[in-house]
């Protein structure tokens, strides 16, 4: 038992570790592609469940209209980004659905 509760304690660790090494490379990316505009970046918490796939990460830094740009890796150039136009937002997954009153 105390065994197992070890092994956890040491997967969270790592976890934990990897999610701030994480979020200090992306708040490095975003200052970098976009020099001047950030004073401060609040990162929200980004966790990878399925560690046999790749982690997707969709920053908007920007008022509607928003710019979508699409990057193959971490390291792509902005200028060799692709565009996504037009983006729509659905608006259906950030409203709660409707409860039905019937009986």
């Amino acid at each position: 038992m105390e065994s197992t509760l070890e092994s956890q304690k040491s997967t969270l660790s790592l976890q934990i570790a990897h999610f701030i090494s994480l979020s200090m490379t992306l708040t490095r990316i975003l200052k970098a592609r976009i020099p001047g505009l950030f004073r401060t970046i609040l990162i929200k918490l980004v966790w990878n469940t399925n560690e046999y796939e790749d982690l997707q990460v969709l920053v908007i830094i920007s008022r509607p209209p928003v710019k979508v740009f699409i990057y193959e890796d971490w390291f792509m150039p902005h200028t060799a980004a692709k565009l996504k136009f037009p983006y729509y937002w659905d608006e259906q997954c950030l409203q709660p659905a409707p409860q039905k009153d019937e009986l």
